[in-house]
């Protein structure tokens, strides 16, 4: 077998594989996407604070078991449009917005690095047929949106655009930590203290508390 038969194969295997992983993840996600905050965002709606909610027992059971409140309010701001359908529907929503997402993340990362065709289709193949795509597509996770910002960031040229980008990154906590000690290794020293600091400005949604001000309202 020569090179190019092999090169097919393996292409065609990868291929396959991305296929499969795409599906499953799907069908995980259409199932039960457990980290999709739904039910707080359907109490947000209603003017309630999640986070009050939990921290008091939730005694009337309004919270979905594995749904706790354990993100930054700019999160539930952000998926608040899924608190006007049920969750089936909002479900449906979310893996299609991580998909496009994710479509939008990789598209610029092509460019970043200015992958030829091949070396694009193996690129693609290879995040679709990794455990961590299907489990965040799954699981209805928010790392979609926090990978999307995070390239945002690296394409943009000025430093408040790339500190608007890089905020979003707060959404997903876990993020934060790694991406500031990224930015301090590469002496980006201009950005950091407007990245650091964006958890402390004080953000107001009216559309949310129709005029008044609640916890979550404010930071």
């Amino acid at each position: 077998m020569n090179h190019r038969a092999i090169k097919t194969v393996v292409y065609f295997l990868l291929g396959l594989a991305a296929a499969v992983s795409l599906i499953q993840g799907v069908r995980n996600a259409l199932r039960a996407s457990a980290d999709l905050q739904w039910t707080d965002v359907v109490l947000l709606r209603h003017h309630q604070d999640p986070y009050e909610v939990y921290l008091s027992g939730d005694p009337k059971h309004q919270l979905m078991q594995w749904q706790i409140p354990n993100y930054l309010h700019e999160m539930y701001v952000v998926e608040l449009p899924l608190a006007w359908v049920s969750f089936p529907t909002a479900e449906r929503i979310w893996v299609a917005v991580n998909l496009l997402l994710l479509a939008a993340s990789l598209a610029m990362l092509v460019r970043i690095y200015g992958l030829r065709r091949n070396q694009t289709l193996l690129y693609i193949a290879l995040v679709l047929c990794s455990t961590g795509f299907r489990n965040t597509l799954g699981l209805g996770q928010q790392s979609f949106f926090a990978l999307f910002c995070f390239v945002v960031s690296l394409r943009a040229i000025s430093p408040f655009r790339r500190s608007l980008g890089l905020g979003g990154l707060y959404a997903k906590y876990s993020f934060a930590p790694a991406v500031v000690g990224y930015l301090l290794a590469r002496r980006e020293f201009r950005i950091s203290p407007a990245f650091s600091a964006a958890p402390r400005r004080r953000l107001r949604h009216p559309a949310c508390v129709r005029g008044r001000t609640t916890p979550l309202a404010s930071a």
